[in-house]
């Protein structure tokens, strides 16, 4: 705990980063500075870390504010990235963005996981890719109310994901050794069917449902006294 600055604990590194996104953003927001000019000020810092060569995680911060910061002025208007123009030309630069870095890297995850120089903009024009691509969703469709009905509980399925699919894959790997793209279907189907599971005990079982929201149910024990 006393190293989480320098390096937070395992896949919890999205919390953190998170924790000092709101904080950042949050200062620059109190002092007036407009989004556009944020964004700016989270690039240079992004490649002054970058260049520097910077390891403390805590840096890490302006890899991925910037992408916080394009969400915000893409919420102040969709329209700008819902057009079919923008779907279409972002599927197709991000295909060729990263067939580009595959071909010029490899397939090493240190390229692909965290932010950096090498795959900075194809991970922009995915991201529009991504955002261009839920707005087109028909807001009636199955699909987009099945997902729906589950985005209250998006911190369990990241909490519980991560050490699932650990435990699932290296249980697998034991045994056998499947084709990488079956191993990633399996992977996917087991994920989601053990965050249902872990969702619906956590409805269920007020000791899970202590543990996941344990502010909300310190409050309300608070509340009642």
């Amino acid at each position: 705990m006393l190293k989480i600055w320098y390096h937070p604990i395992s896949y919890l590194w999205f919390l953190y980063i998170l924790f000092f996104i709101f904080i950042l953003v949050g200062a620059f927001s109190l002092l007036k500075v407009s989004l556009r000019l944020q964004l700016l000020i989270y690039f240079i810092g992004f490649i002054l870390v970058q260049v520097l060569k910077i390891n403390f995680y805590i840096f890490n911060v302006f890899g991925w504010v910037v992408f916080f910061c394009l969400g915000l002025l893409f919420k102040k208007d969709l329209n700008c990235i819902k057009s079919k123009g923008i779907l279409s030309a972002s599927l197709v630069l991000s295909i060729l963005g990263y067939l580009l870095m595959i071909k010029f890297v490899g397939l090493s995850h240190a390229y692909y996981n965290d932010v950096s120089l090498v795959n900075f903009i194809p991970k922009v024009i995915f991201d529009i890719l991504l955002f261009s691509f839920f707005l087109n969703i028909d807001e009636e469709s199955k699909l987009f109310k099945y997902f729906k009905q589950y985005g209250k509980y998006s911190l369990i399925i990241y909490m519980v994901h991560a050490p699932v699919l650990s435990a699932i894959r290296a249980i697998i790997l034991k045994f056998t050794m499947p084709n990488v793209f079956v191993l990633m279907v399996v992977l996917l189907i087991i994920g989601w069917v053990s965050c249902l599971v872990v969702i619906w005990m956590n409805n269920r079982f007020r000791l899970i449902n202590f543990i996941f929201n344990a502010y909300a149910n310190v409050k309300k024990i608070k509340n009642k006294r």
